[in-house]
């Protein structure tokens, strides 16, 4: 019997973007003759434009399309519905993607194979920054910000995962049903809280080095002050998810502490930038945003990140 494999994608005003997935994703060369894939778009603008984009990539490539229209505005109502709509197709596996990559033909044979060795609940790959061609400053390509390529070792157990880049398995998708969290309505998190989760029910988190997919940056996300409020967002997502599953005097100490050791940390990398240039300056700024965030996190305070979406 083939195993199926749904990829779910969610998307809101980035119709070029979804195309241009979509046409990836029809172009993926599986060879493993036990698997199968099919995708679940859903759609998270009120106005659900995005359903004749779905229905021209089927007519025109034959890709196996599903297509959800969720009506509540945030990114962890819109997973939850990718979520059910997989439970329902009884899928042996599922994705999560972004509505913002590019997926490169041998991506998805890549998950499988990785699969058929380690037999991990949930892996995950890395993610390629492709940035825009005009107008580039230096710092943007020389730093590394936009690359979420990590160093593990191949099969690494790791700590976490998101959803741009990860694959889980049927026990997962089913033992953890649509639980990403409305806390994260407009700051983003959700994901790192629900693998947050799932590393708490005893789920196994992999590094797949070879899952390569490559992510669209757009201009409006190249700068200095994007970068700082991202991580900020980041260190305040992850205090408020940890809150969420243990508020006591314990954990809020934990955090403090933690945070403590970022700002000073990223101090030192800062002092040193003198001799690493833009990568060690922009790694420094970037932890000390979030130790800055991680502290204010603590009463609630987050950036709303994706209050407006960014990218075509």
């Amino acid at each position: 019997m083939v195993k199926k494999i749904a990829i779910g994608i969610i998307t809101c005003n980035r119709p070029v973007g979804l195309k241009r997935l979509l046409l990836s994703l029809s172009e993926q060369q599986v060879t493993h003759p036990d698997y199968g894939f099919t995708v679940i778009v859903v759609d998270n603008d009120i106005s659900g434009v995005n359903e004749s984009i779905v229905d021209d990539v089927r007519t025109k490539t034959g890709l196996d399309l599903h297509f959800v229209h969720e009506t509540e505005r945030g990114i962890p109502f819109a997973r939850n519905a990718s979520v059910r709509k997989a439970i329902d197709l009884d899928a042996d596996f599922f994705i999560y993607v972004d509505d913002d990559e590019i997926a490169p033909a041998n991506w998805l044979q890549a998950f499988i194979e990785f699969y058929e060795e380690f037999k991990s609940d949930i892996s995950t790959g890395p993610v390629q920054g492709i940035l825009p061609t005009e107008k580039l400053p230096a710092w943007a390509v020389k730093s590394g910000a936009y690359d979420k390529i990590k160093s593990y070792a191949r099969g690494r157990q790791i700590n976490r995962a998101y959803t741009n880049n990860t694959m889980i398995t049927k026990k997962v998708l089913t033992t953890m049903g649509p639980c990403f969290h409305p806390q994260f309505r407009k700051t983003g998190s959700s994901d790192r809280h629900y693998f947050r989760q799932a590393i708490k029910k005893g789920f196994n988190i992999r590094w797949c080095p070879e899952a390569i997919i490559e992510e669209t940056v757009p201009m409006e996300r190249i700068s200095y002050m994007w970068i700082l409020k991202r991580a900020f967002r980041s260190g305040a997502g992850d205090t408020i998810s940890k809150l969420l599953l243990r508020k006591d005097t314990k954990t809020i100490i934990r955090i403090i502490l933690l945070c403590i050791a970022r700002a000073g940390y990223g101090f030192i990398i800062l002092c040193g930038s003198i001799f690493t240039g833009w990568r060690g300056f922009i790694s420094a700024s970037k932890r000390i945003a979030a130790s800055i965030g991680g502290f204010l996190g603590l009463f609630g305070i987050n950036y709303n990140e994706y209050e407006e979406i960014v990218g075509e």
